[in-house]
């Protein structure tokens, strides 16, 4: 592996200094999960336009169990604890900081988590570990996680004492060619506007609309495929609404332009001015746009 070594987050205003000096491998994780909203607000917040993110009680327990979690890795996998920020010596905006250095090109991560016991690694935890291979050149990530519940007064406890589950995440070259174009999209993109952070709000909740639409049309396939569409049904529940179905049938509708072609006069006549429309937006994403 071959590495700068920088600050410590036991430097916590050093640290977040030299953050500042490109993209991290926690913040690639956002960039490629999250929406158009999460890098504008990461923008504003590298910028210090906007204050940094304190982290919450998830975040802190997170940091309490680390040393522990890293205690099983160095006396397992011989991974020593690491605390600083790492730079890549030929592309130096590529920063790190993975949670433990060991021999054999090997980097580790510690992980806590509420969730039910993982069937595979969430999506930014792979990413943050690609980006930390990235800028190290390690061929590989051990990867451990402690599970923890959180009781009815909101405090929270390990959930099993033993050793925490183990994951292994090996070098993807081109996830990792992937994250180069992430990073160097971020970091070309120029201080975000008012108008910057509305567009990304909008398109986000334009992608939200396309896919609740999505599962209204999956579920009224599903509605259909059970009660029939040849008689009118209605399904109420005193604590849920209702919902009901009427067999369509023919309408009668006005042929417009058939009129206006055979009665010009007549038509010309009744026309009139309308009402003006309510103001719109249209939004269009990114991959859209021509």
């Amino acid at each position: 592996m071959d590495y700068i070594k920088l600050s410590s987050s036991q430097d916590e205003a050093a640290w977040h200094a030299d953050r500042s000096l490109g993209v991290t491998a926690s913040e690639l994780g956002i960039l490629e999960h999250q929406g158009a909203s999460a890098w504008i607000r990461l923008k504003a917040e590298k910028s210090e336009a906007e204050p940094r993110w304190g982290g919450n009680k998830y975040t802190a327990w997170g940091h309490e169990r680390e040393p522990f979690i890293m205690a099983f890795l160095a006396r397992k996998y011989g991974i020593e604890p690491n605390s600083h920020l790492l730079q890549s010596p030929t592309e130096p905006q590529r920063l790190g900081t993975p949670d433990g250095i060991g021999r054999f090109e090997t980097l580790g991560e510690a992980k806590t988590s509420k969730a039910d016991y993982w069937n595979e690694v969430p999506k930014d935890y792979v990413t943050q570990a690609q980006a930390n291979m990235l800028v190290t050149g390690a061929k590989l990530v051990v990867l451990a996680v402690e599970y923890f519940d959180e009781r009815a007064d909101g405090s929270l406890v390990v959930r099993d004492f033993g050793d925490p589950q183990v994951w292994v995440i090996r070098r993807d070259e081109e996830h990792i060619e992937r994250l180069r174009g992430i990073g160097d999209r971020f970091l070309d993109m120029g201080e975000p506007t008012a108008e910057d952070e509305l567009l990304a709000r909008a398109v986000e909740a334009k992608a939200k609309i396309a896919e609740a639409n999505e599962e209204w049309k999956n579920l009224e396939t599903e509605i259909f495929a059970t009660l029939g569409t040849d008689k009118r049904f209605n399904h109420p529940h005193p604590e849920l609404g209702s919902f009901s179905y009427t067999p369509p049938t023919a309408r009668r509708q006005f042929l417009k332009e058939k009129f206006e072609e055979s009665y010009p006069d007549l038509a010309e006549q009744f026309t009139v001015e309308g009402r003006v429309p309510k103001p719109s937006i249209r939004v269009t994403p990114l991959k859209e746009a021509k």
